[in-house]
């Protein structure tokens, strides 16, 4: 039900508005309930391109890449939800202990100090 009313916001939506992030994020959580895993990813990804600092949208599509076996791009986004809000993102500490074999964190951590540059 709550899909249906989605959906029908979303039609309403242009590509550009930054105010439909949270509705493509929303729908995004109702696809990954659904076990719609790849669909919920693109609700994700179209979430992320139009707002960048939803952390949550970055927290559920790494969960998403992370279960698909695609780690470099579930690190970016635990990384990347990490650095827009540290206090409630609970995947970070598993995120560094998979990563810290790979050299993913110091990696990533120098690409953010770039950014802050």
């Amino acid at each position: 039900m709550g899909s249906r009313y989605i959906l029908k916001s979303l039609n309403f939506c242009s590509s550009e508005e930054i105010a439909c992030a949270q509705l493509h994020a929303d729908h995004g959580d109702i696809l990954k309930d659904l076990k719609q895993l790849d669909d919920a990813a693109q609700s994700y990804k179209l979430a992320i391109q139009l707002d960048a600092k939803l952390s949550h949208a970055h927290v559920n599509l790494a969960v998403i890449n992370h279960l698909q076996g695609e780690c470099h791009q579930a690190l970016r986004h635990y990384h990347e939800a990490y650095i827009l809000d540290p206090k409630t993102n609970c995947c970070m500490k598993t995120c560094e202990i998979e990563a810290a074999s790979l050299g993913w964190i110091r990696h990533l951590r120098k690409e953010e100090e770039a950014r802050d540059l």
